[in-house]
């Protein structure tokens, strides 16, 4: 389901879409109840007439769902607010950004303006390598470039500058490239992919941790690996609680990850070994691109991941450990 919608999206229609199968009438009864503090038990047992006999489980899904509306929607405000004190909100942003409903694409949105401590890029832009990596952009995009020189190490020449900390060359090229790698991995659509690649392939690897104890209720998990698009299904659900408090009683080591799938290695691959564009280093901007971009959205994907999981309430003491939880939300 795309994530942008149309920026008259309203609360019933966006909730049609995700909840066909519930009224809008019951929905509406659902919420009017629950703003009254009706709990869902309460509402469940005493209120169908009104209802329309909506079990627990569909009253859940209403009262979360407006949940969901409401934090989108002030998140939006919030975007919409910071880009324009930046002076950078156009009309076309702001649409987007009033049309997109999923908070993961929303944030993908607002990743470029978004303020964020000093990077690499940020130093490099402000050292003026801003045109070498627009022209390292363009190249490596098949754009068409002017009649200067065609090679990285002559494009980089005019900008090496001691007193701008541009020792040389190479200096010159990696700052640039390291605005490309930023530019690359803030593009929503990119982010997108990869987010839902993720899902779709992504495992969850867990191992002995450092203070495994004998016997340990978690010996199952020991050497345990498992697809993250199966560990999402509520059947699920113990494995999920199982890694958690696994790992946060540290008797298991958690990871997240997994393989490209074969289509893009071949494709990586294939860039790795075209000689025919322009002398881009193409082998030197592709590694870095798949180390840097690949782990920040991978982060993002994982972040995904987390905000998916069903919200569970431990009981045992242990796991109210101030350990941070690879699945939690962040605060």
């Amino acid at each position: 389901m795309s994530s942008v919608t149309s920026p008259t999206e309203t609360f019933e229609t966006w909730f049609r879409s995700r909840h066909p199968q519930i009224p809008l009438p019951s929905a509406a009864a659902v919420l009017r109840l629950h703003a009254a503090d009706a709990t869902v038990p309460f509402i469940a047992r005493y209120r169908k007439e009104e209802t329309g006999g909506l079990d627990e489980v569909g009253i859940r899904n209403v009262v979360e769902a407006k949940e969901s509306w409401d934090e989108v929607v002030k998140r939006q405000a919030y975007i919409l607010e910071e880009i324009e004190r930046q002076k950078k909100l156009t009309p076309a942003l702001a649409a987007q950004i009033r049309g997109t409903f999923e908070l993961a694409a929303l944030e993908d949105l607002y990743l470029p303006y978004k303020q964020k401590r000093k990077t690499r890029a940020a130093a490099a832009r402000e050292a003026g390598l801003e045109p070498l990596a627009t022209w390292l952009w363009d190249a490596g995009h098949g754009a068409v470039v002017d009649d200067g020189p065609t090679s990285p190490e002559s494009r980089a020449l005019p900008f090496v500058d001691a007193e701008k900390g541009i020792a040389d060359v190479d200096a010159a090229l990696g700052g640039a490239v390291e605005i490309v790698i930023e530019r690359i991995a803030e593009q929503p659509a990119l982010r997108q992919l990869v987010r839902g690649t993720f899902f779709e392939r992504g495992l969850v690897r867990t191992k002995k941790g450092e203070k495994a104890k004998p016997a340990s209720r978690f010996e199952n998990y020991f050497a345990h690996e498992e697809p993250i698009a199966s560990l999402l299904k509520p059947e699920s659900s113990h494995r999920y609680l199982a890694m958690r408090r696994g790992w946060m009683e540290e008797e298991l080591a958690l990871s997240l990850g997994g393989l490209l799938p074969e289509d893009a290695r071949i494709r990586c691959s294939r860039i790795s070994c075209d000689r025919s564009r322009p002398r881009l280093a193409p082998c030197r901007l592709s590694r870095a691109h798949l180390c840097s971009n690949g782990l920040r959205a991978w982060h993002c994907a994982r972040t995904s991941f987390r905000r998916s999981r069903p919200r569970c309430t431990e009981r045992s003491a242990k796991s109210r450990t101030p350990r941070r939880s690879p699945f939690s939300h962040r605060t």
